[in-house]
């Protein structure tokens, strides 16, 4: 009785502590200036029983070029599934290409920064292949 309530209250919180420190608003900027990467992740309360559904879903905002090329989503871009308690995998759809890469997002020891790769690139698109985003 004991283990089956603690695996319970296990299987209850660390969801809830994953999207305590992945919700909420990230971004980066280029030394030099003239990139910037934003992506406000939340969690995800649609059709959570459904096979496809992801964990968290967000939306980005790319601009590189000081403002010469934009790739920023008006819509749902980011779709993150948990693969282990501090990492996400997912996708991204480009609002510039419309092109789906694969993204991993890996929180980092602080919980204020994440490590944004993209794994599988498809198309032109306007954010990072890498980078560290602060919160």
């Amino acid at each position: 009785m004991r283990f089956s309530l603690l695996t319970i209250t296990l299987f209850m919180i660390i969801p809830m502590a994953m999207g305590q420190r992945i919700a909420g608003h990230w971004s980066w900027v280029d030394a030099p200036g003239d990139r910037s990467f934003e992506i406000e992740l939340w969690k995800n309360v649609a059709n959570p029983d459904s096979p496809n559904s992801y964990d968290f879903v967000g939306t980005h905002c790319g601009v590189y070029y000081n403002g010469g090329r934009m790739d920023c989503a008006e819509e749902i871009s980011i779709r993150l599934k948990s693969k282990e308690e501090n990492i996400l995998t997912g996708i991204i759809k480009s609002a510039y290409s419309e092109s789906v890469s694969k993204i991993k997002l890996t929180v980092l020891a602080d919980k204020n920064r994440i490590k944004w790769e993209v794994t599988g690139a498809e198309g032109q698109f306007y954010f990072p292949y890498d980078a560290v985003l602060e919160k």
